[in-house]
């Protein structure tokens, strides 16, 4: 059912720029109301939430992997009162991994933070030589993504 009607200011005079609302002469659309018994809403968990959120590629298996860890990471954070200090904070390291991995696998812990809103914490990272391989272990950890404009402000002492 869409029945149309022209907006009642239709005097062909162009529309001025910059202007809110209607246009004159734009066609307004009348669109059937929704039963109200119709208006079922459920809240969704963490990972029904980043199962939901529109993505541009598919995901790897080893990326979901990592999306797993990190969720996990991100329970024990908050299990522990969202601590502050690396040391409190749960850690996972990522190692042995050759070094020619490494880039990959900072990708994958920025993409799985990215899914699920939260921001990656790295700690110093190891690099070895293994029987003739140079290889790395990479610590971190997860936490509160911090908008920018929510951060406090430095104090001024005065």
């Amino acid at each position: 059912m869409t029945v149309t009607d022209v907006a009642p200011e239709t005097n062909n005079v162009p529309a001025e720029k910059g202007r809110r609302g209607r246009k004159p002469g734009q066609v307004i659309v009348k669109r059937p109301d929704i039963p109200m018994d119709m208006f079922n809403f459920k809240e969704l968990d963490t990972r029904q939430k980043a199962e939901a959120r529109r993505k541009r590629e598919p995901r790897s298996d080893q990326q979901k992997v990592i999306d797993d860890i990190v969720l996990e990471l991100w329970d024990k954070y908050v299990a522990l009162g969202k601590p502050k200090n690396w040391v409190d904070m749960p850690v996972f390291t990522w190692g042995p991994l050759p070094v020619q991995f490494e880039d990959t696998a900072l990708l994958y812990i920025r993409r799985a933070c990215s899914l699920y809103g939260r921001r990656q914490r790295l700690g110093d990272r190891v690099y070895q030589d293994e029987k003739g391989l140079k290889v790395v272990w990479i610590p971190f950890s997860v936490e509160e993504r911090t908008p920018r404009n929510r951060r406090p402000a430095p104090e001024n002492p005065e």
